[in-house]
């Protein structure tokens, strides 16, 4: 089966600057889920996105971890008690009865467990990132605590011109990245070495001399004959 028009050229693309097709893929992909997340994303969503370069179609979706429905409830309510804080700190202040805690000027040692290795810190709830169990059983009915649940989201028409925008940009800078990658491991171990250049011009007291295979060299003021 022959590749599709956009597959075979960053195929093409790939091969001449050296770079894995995987890696522009990925690359891509989460460029278009930054830009799906700027224009059409609501800011509690994890959004991830699909490119499949045979067809160009990009389907994107919001990823999260499912957590118990008692996980959650506890941490709404510390974000509510905090909430709540906040408001009669504002009201004190109003009123000037607020006072300050102090900050110790020695920060508290982090805990530690009896073998004296660190105390591991329970994660915390992010809206982002997790959905309570309860909730996600409505989008997949056989959901377990633990499981990475996809919930698919609606690609608007015009994000289609956005996205061949984007595609173009990250490919571009893909490839400046892996031109300088390149040059870099062909010169990183030659340091010490004698070279025979050709001098292209003088920028204030710095010479930029062509070294060929990309590369220009400069020769500091102190360096130079």
């Amino acid at each position: 089966m022959s590749s599709s028009p956009i597959a075979q050229a960053i195929k093409d693309i790939c091969e001449e600057k050296g770079i894995a097709y995987e890696s522009v893929l990925e690359t891509l992909e989460a460029a278009l889920a930054a830009a799906y997340r700027k224009d059409f994303g609501e800011p509690n969503q994890n959004v991830k996105a699909k490119f499949d370069p045979e067809t160009g179609s990009i389907t994107a979706f919001d990823e999260k971890e499912v957590v118990t429905d008692e996980f959650v409830a506890e941490a709404l309510k510390e974000i509510e008690e905090r909430r709540a804080q906040r408001e009669i700190e504002t009201q004190l202040r109003a009123e000037g009865k607020f006072t300050p805690p102090a900050i110790p000027l020695v920060p508290p040692a982090p805990p530690m467990n009896p073998d004296g290795t660190p105390v591991v810190e329970a994660p915390k709830y992010n809206p982002k990132l997790h959905l309570a169990l309860t909730e996600a059983k409505v989008h997949k009915p056989d959901a377990v605590v633990g499981d990475v649940i996809t919930i698919p989201l609606a690609v608007p028409g015009a994000f289609g011109r956005m996205a061949a925008q984007t595609a173009k940009q990250v490919v571009t800078q893909r490839l400046r990245e892996a031109e300088r990658d390149t040059i870099y491991n062909q010169w990183k171990g030659r340091e010490g070495e004698l070279l025979i250049g050709i001098v292209q011009r003088k920028e204030g007291r710095v010479v930029l001399v062509d070294l060929g295979q990309r590369a220009t060299g400069t020769l500091r003021e102190e360096e130079q004959i």
